[in-house]
């Protein structure tokens, strides 16, 4: 598999001015896609449709609306939120390992990372006796932290001595680690017993009925995953040039790449933590930006947040309105009074497009 060739893009070979219109011009219509989107979402429901002035009124006056103020202010704009700011978190990740690694198929879900949030976190559940003096509400992301830094830290170190990050066996051992933790998070269901049928919805990557306190909770972690990222940037950068220029520009190759891995962690447990397995946005996202904008990580990031929150609200939009009969059909009766997660949306359409850049890469 060809890694450096399938990273670096042409439009980074363009002229300096010439980069930065290209920029300007697919940030704001990225941007502009997004704000479509998260309007459309506010406004759409599946048993109502509001207007915007109908919407507004509700915010600012809910003494006269109670009932649509509670739709709009307390459901529908905190679900908005958590898709923006997941869907953008986990695009960023999603770059950022890519570019460290200079491997194009390379995604939070494909290393480890998720599946080590996933399997501690559920393992909290199941195993860990209740602590006086600590919050369920945050134990459990707590948890998951801690489970996606080991699982990256395995993964990472089997790697480094097999042969070398940047090569395919990142993904094979990931794949692999993946695979023994989820065998652990099935173990951890099967003790949990009837309890496990609350954690079903989670472990698909679900939006559904979370609140102001869920916003809080993910913005806790990714505040400091903001500011590893900005610290990642420049120094992922240097590594898709390869280790001999980045030991010539004298940066630390092993610290750098550390670093990195911090932001990712941060990035998809806090993701995970609030929200579940959600996957493939980290994937393919730095994929459809990268043609656009480069693969210089200080255009190709932001534009990925644009482009993985506006995936996020899509799949999120079509989970709330699009019920599980009309998706699926007669194999979704059973189904049709259960909310989908938006995660499976977004495995519906991951799947494929994952299959082809493995054929593409071929």
């Amino acid at each position: 598999m060809t890694t450096v060739s399938a990273i670096r893009a042409t439009p980074d070979r363009l002229p300096r001015g010439r980069r930065a219109r290209r920029w300007r011009r697919y940030g704001s219509v990225l941007l502009i896609g997004l704000a479509v989107c998260s309007v459309v979402y506010l406004l759409v429901g599946l048993d109502n449709v509001l207007s915007p002035a109908a919407f507004w009124r509700a915010v600012t006056h809910p003494d006269e609306v109670p009932l649509v103020h509670k739709v709009a202010a307390e459901t529908r704009v905190p679900r908005l939120l958590l898709c923006l700011l997941a869907g953008g978190a986990l695009a960023a990740a999603g770059a950022l390992l890519q570019a460290m690694t200079r491997n194009p198929i390379a995604a939070p879900e494909l290393t480890g990372v998720t599946a080590g949030a996933v399997a501690a976190a559920v393992a909290w559940v199941a195993f860990a006796p209740p602590i006086p003096f600590i919050s369920n509400v945050w134990a459990r992301p707590a948890a998951a932290t801690l489970g996606a830094l080991v699982a990256a830290g395995v993964v990472y170190l089997l790697t480094r001595n097999s042969g070398g990050v940047e090569s395919t066996r990142l993904l094979l051992i990931g794949i692999l680690v993946s695979g023994v933790l989820t065998s652990a998070t099935t173990l951890s269901l099967l003790f949990l017993g009837a309890q496990a049928t609350n954690l079903l919805a989670w472990l698909s990557g679900s939006v559904a009925f979370r609140t102001w306190t869920d916003v809080a909770l993910i913005g806790v972690y990714l505040i400091p995953g903001a500011g590893l990222t900005v610290l990642a940037i420049g120094r992922a950068n240097t590594q898709q040039l390869g280790d001999d220029v980045a030991r010539s520009l004298g940066q630390r190759r092993e610290f750098d790449r550390v670093l990195v891995l911090a932001a990712v962690v941060v990035l998809t447990s806090g993701v995970v933590s609030v929200l579940g397995a959600i996957g493939f946005i980290g994937l393919i996202a730095p994929h459809i930006v990268r043609p656009l904008v480069g693969s210089d990580l200080r255009r190709q990031v932001p534009a990925a947040i644009l482009i993985g929150a506006a995936m996020m609200v899509v799949a999120d939009l079509i989970a709330r309105n699009v019920s599980s009969r009309t998706l699926f059909g007669f194999l979704g009766e059973n189904l049709s009074a259960q909310p989908l997660p938006a995660g499976v949306i977004l495995t519906l359409f991951g799947i494929p497009y994952l299959a082809y850049l493995l054929w593409r890469q071929k």
